[in-house]
């Protein structure tokens, strides 16, 4: 629903990044609940929802006609297959650069791979978000090599 009408939500000021039984965790209110709403998840906790088969599965049948706004006529080959439209505004948001990113993480989960399938669409705004993602990565790895954490080279 949100997604649906994003302009008039701001569905993406709000980065509901957690889902299912992960967001469900980790905004429980069985703790204080001012701190569990103000929490912000990290980096791992998102990544760690990314499921290993809904990878391959979009990587192979993504539709190369999908774009980044929803219309609702695009049809998946498969139900289990993630949105680009979803996930690459997503990973620009993980990866921006004032914040503190584990890049094996990013890419072990498969979100690297899913930018990669990214660039093999047809429609333009989802291969310049696949080139900004990347961007954004070699802006992490190359801030990598010059400090004391160097276990990507």
């Amino acid at each position: 629903m949100y997604e649906k009408e994003a302009q008039q939500t701001n569905f993406y000021d709000f980065k509901p990044f957690l889902w299912g039984k992960a967001a469900a965790s980790h905004y429980s209110v069985r703790q204080d609940i001012q701190r569990a709403l103000w929490r912000q998840p990290r980096m791992h906790n998102i990544l760690e929802i990314l499921e290993e088969s809904k990878i391959n599965n979009t990587i192979c049948n993504h539709p190369l006609d999908e774009t980044l706004v929803s219309t609702n006529t695009i049809t998946y080959s498969s139900e289990n297959v993630y949105s680009l439209a979803f996930f690459l505004p997503l990973f620009a948001s993980l990866l921006a650069p004032e914040n503190q990113v584990t890049l094996h993480m990013f890419i072990k989960s498969g979100a690297l791979s899913i930018t990669i399938a990214g660039l093999s669409g047809d429609n333009k705004e989802i291969r310049l978000a696949s080139c900004h993602i990347l961007a954004r990565f070699h802006y992490h790895l190359e801030a990598r090599r010059g400090g004391k954490d160097r276990l990507l080279r």
